[in-house]
């Protein structure tokens, strides 16, 4: 593992057609591989202090901030039924955030409950048929409404 500064500017494109004017940033660029292997990753960051944080560690948080993006995806990709979200404001932002995170939270509690009865582990199931399981039965008209009153 090494690590060694480098400055970052914008590209000759843009600085040619006037439209990015700002000055180059300094940054951090740490170098590594994983378990051997040959692909060598490069992390760039704007922490400098090499005390604080060390390479090492950056290098192992920049892993785990890899693995939640398979759930981001799930949501973006599968879950939400829009490209955008709907909301004009940004506490409606915040709250449809939750929402679909809560959402994305209850299918995934089905599947490790469905994957106990069908004695295999969670990873064996899919989401995206989970998903879909929970859209028809919630869908589905069940005879209860919020009001006390039945269709």
């Amino acid at each position: 593992m090494q690590y060694y500064l480098a400055r970052i500017e914008a590209n000759k494109h843009s600085r040619a057609a006037g439209t990015l004017k700002t000055p180059p940033v300094l940054v951090r660029v740490v170098e590594y591989r994983i378990d051997g292997q040959a692909e060598v990753i490069r992390l760039i960051t704007s922490l400098m202090d090499h005390e604080k944080c060390p390479a090492v560690e950056l290098a192992e948080l920049y892993a785990h901030r890899w693995e939640i993006e398979p759930l981001f995806d799930k949501i973006k990709t599968h879950q939400r039924d829009r490209p955008a979200l709907r909301s004009q404001t940004a506490d409606g932002i915040r709250e449809e955030i939750f929402a679909h995170l809560i959402v994305h939270h209850a299918t995934r509690d089905l599947l490790v409950e469905a994957a106990r009865i069908a004695q295999c582990t969670a990873e064996r199931t899919s989401f995206i048929r989970a998903l879909h399981v929970v859209r028809r039965l919630v869908i589905a008209s069940t005879g209860f409404s919020p009001l006390g009153t039945h269709t």
